[in-house]
């Protein structure tokens, strides 16, 4: 074998190995809509539900509804390897719109959170939804598409489907 087919191997096995989750790695994704939070957090293999009171700020008036629902590798994988790709783990705790945005949305506003264990370090990221948002921002775009990814992942389950007081519209 020629030296470079050798080197150009060793990248791509290097590549491969950088794109696989690590051993540690595990992810909690929340989203609060319509006075509901929903959470599927990968370290318990749940998905949870619950009703929120007034504005979206983690008050309630009811207890919690879980049920079990586990990622299957294939789907973890590919919630890391797009995490590699937008540059996640690189991301600032929250994403804000810039001051001269002219944002439409809905009252309460749909919030979500993505926290993710890499390596033995946590990182979280915040972000509120818009309707319409111009300018548009590139990192934001990313983490709505990487949350629908995970979204269609736990909307695949039956048991989440089929969870208790799940709203999927504003009442």
């Amino acid at each position: 074998m020629s030296l470079h087919v050798t080197l150009v191997a060793a990248v791509l096995a290097l590549h491969a190995m950088q794109s696989q989750p690590p051993s540690d790695f595990q992810f909690v994704w929340e989203y609060a809509h319509c006075y509901q939070l929903y959470r599927l957090d990968t370290r318990d293999r749940t998905f949870t539900r619950q009703r929120l009171s007034g504005e979206v700020d983690g008050t309630t008036k009811e207890r919690p509804v879980s049920v079990p629902l586990e990622l299957r590798v294939e789907e973890r994988e590919k919630v890391f390897a797009e995490m590699l790709r937008i540059g996640f783990f690189d991301f600032p705790t929250e994403i804000t719109y810039p001051p001269d945005a002219q944002v439409v949305t809905v009252t309460p506003p749909s919030r979500f959170r993505l926290e993710a264990r890499r390596n033995g370090e946590w990182t979280q990221v915040a972000w509120t939804s818009a309707y319409a948002v111009q300018p548009r921002s590139a990192r934001r775009d990313q983490l709505e598409a990487l949350g629908q990814m995970i979204q269609g992942f736990i909307d695949s389950r039956q048991a989440a489907r089929r969870m208790p007081g799940r709203v999927l519209g504003c009442e």
